[in-house]
């Protein structure tokens, strides 16, 4: 199963990689992420864990493993996304 293109279980490197390689898909997902912001009130949501709004972030990742959210993997391309971690 491939991950939600708004999934916060994405590492840096598939961000980045995203950015790059699929802008609509991003652009999708900023959108999704600037819609979300204030969905519960008193309290701001974001999708990168960075708690930064996605079309600010600097992507430091080069590789998969580094700074992945959980360890080597990247949890949206695994069985996390089917575990449904997200909520969805």
């Amino acid at each position: 199963k491939r991950a939600c293109v708004f999934c916060p279980y994405r590492s840096e490197w598939a961000w980045a990689k995203m950015k790059t390689e699929d802008p609509q898909s991003f652009e999708k997902a900023c959108e999704y992420d600037e819609r979300m912001r204030d969905v519960r009130p008193g309290y701001q949501l974001f999708v990168h864990r960075s708690r930064t709004p996605l079309r600010d972030v600097v992507f430091q990742a080069n590789d998969v493993r580094t700074l992945a959210l959980f360890g080597d993997f990247d949890m949206s391309l695994s069985g996390g996304c089917g575990e449904g971690y997200c909520g969805l």
